[in-house]
């Protein structure tokens, strides 16, 4: 392990032993640039280019140029990292489960934690990121977090978790506020801020089954505003410019970021009244596009919500990738949108016995439950295209899912790693990894590519 990543480590260990009856700590452990580390702490590696990778080596370092899609696996939340042509920076969702709580009625069984049981999930987001971050950068530029679930932002209300009290404001060292501490960002994006609404009551008023801990989030949120001058505003629906490049964007003219869907509402489509839908309809979700190469995310905002169908039709094309729909589960990947974007390429981070949805298990519905017959993933795979235009990454597949359905199994591409989409410069061609997930090494296991975009 080298030096950088034994000092995020440590540090994340000094934040876990604070309490809230003592003096207030020191905000954010330096998080060390590349250039800080002590030449002869580590292997000296010959420089590879971007795409210069082999099965057993550490993937290669993001290049200009290039735009960088890195689904991490903790097995219990979703994180995606991006890098985007010029270095600018974004991270989306930071999601930390609670520690405890699969052996609670109606629970689905989980997969195993990554890499490992003692290592928090922020933790594991944020060595990765550092890992990953270009040359001499040590912090991001965008932080967006689709919306309020804790698989999506963390669980600041844990009585596992330390809470940390700072300028008489507390919250819980978990997902996208603990991660704030190791890898500080710019600009904070979510669904419902407000500068006359610090308490966000928006949430309440917008959405249902949100987590309880949005009003930790709120404190938190006014803390880093406060203290830290943390930038946060509320996604814009149908902006481009409020997700842009900072740092060339002139040098790549073809590269945009549009928010096609918050709070139930869809880019070009009308919704009568959005108050209190699920909060998985509320979702955050952007169309990333660079050339002909198109990656869209949604957080939660699949089929069953409002949001699913109608961004699909207004979107009204083929992509190159997307992340799937809240993680593959019961009808969020319908046919109907299957059919319009028909995506070569499909990452799920799941992380339940339920993801994706073959169709075997009961399913919650308020205090009822009633058993699924939609096998999501047979009627997705139905929709469109020969089996060779559809390549689909899991993070994480559990077991019982292996054992009941090996030969749908067997049609997915991974089922188990980090899943990193690097697409060249011009936005023409892409490759996608599968990396080790069992340590902080980020060996590559599997090379895929290149694919070929579809012409606009």
């Amino acid at each position: 392990m080298n030096i950088k990543r034994y000092l995020i480590l440590t540090g994340a260990a000094a934040l876990l032993l604070l309490s809230c009856d003592k003096p207030e700590p020191v905000v954010g452990p330096d998080v060390p640039s590349k250039d800080e580390t002590p030449e002869d702490s580590v292997e000296v590696e010959q420089v590879r280019g971007p795409f210069d990778n082999e099965i057993g080596k550490t993937l290669s370092p993001w290049a200009e140029g290039c735009l960088d899609i890195h689904a991490i696996n903790s097995g219990r939340g979703e994180c995606t990292f991006f890098i985007m042509p010029d270095g600018t920076t974004l991270c989306c969702d930071a999601g930390e489960i609670t520690k405890e709580g699969s052996e609670k009625a109606g629970d689905h069984p989980r997969v195993d934690q990554k890499p490992n049981a003692n290592t928090r999930p922020y933790v594991t987001y944020a060595t990765y990121i550092t890992h990953f971050l270009p040359e001499k950068v040590n912090y991001m530029d965008y932080m967006l977090m689709t919306h309020f679930h804790n698989d999506h932002f963390g669980t600041p209300v844990d009585a596992s978790y330390t809470q940390v009290t700072r300028a008489g404001l507390t919250w819980g060292q978990s997902g996208i506020m603990a991660l704030y501490d190791m890898v500080p960002f710019d600009k904070m994006i979510d669904r419902a801020y407000s500068p006359n609404d610090t308490k966000y009551e928006f949430v309440a008023q917008t959405g249902k089954n949100y987590s309880s801990g949005y009003g930790q989030y709120a404190d938190f949120i006014y803390w880093a505003r406060s203290a830290k001058g943390l930038k946060v505003e509320r996604a814009k629906l149908g902006s481009t410019s409020q997700i842009k490049l900072v740092n060339d964007p002139s040098a790549y003219p073809d590269f945009v970021v549009e928010v096609n869907a918050v709070n139930g509402y869809v880019k070009g489509e009308t919704q009568e009244d959005t108050k209190q839908i699920a909060e998985n309809g509320t979702s955050i979700s952007f169309l990333m596009s660079y050339g002909n190469f198109d990656y869209l995310t949604s957080g939660d905002g699949g089929t069953n919500t409002v949001i699913g169908a109608p961004l699909a039709h207004a979107i009204n094309k083929k992509i190159e990738a997307m992340k799937a729909h809240h993680h593959f589960a019961w009808d969020t990947m319908s046919e109907e949108i299957m059919k319009i974007y028909q995506p070569k390429v499909v990452v799920s981070q799941s992380f339940y016995d339920h993801q994706p949805d073959m169709g075997h298990d009961w399913r919650c519905y308020g205090s009822s439950y009633e058993l699924s017959t939609s096998h999501e993933f047979q009627n997705a795979w139905k929709a469109y295209g020969e089996e060779g235009d559809k390549n689909w990454y899991f993070t994480n597949i559990h077991p019982k899912v292996a054992e009941m359905y090996p030969s749908e199994v067997i049609k997915m591409k991974s089922r188990n790693g980090h899943v990193v989409i690097r697409v060249k410069e011009g936005g023409d061609e892409f490759y996608v990894y599968v990396l080790d997930d069992n340590d902080f090494e980020y060996k590559v296991l599997q090379i895929d590519g290149p694919f070929t975009c579809h012409a606009e």
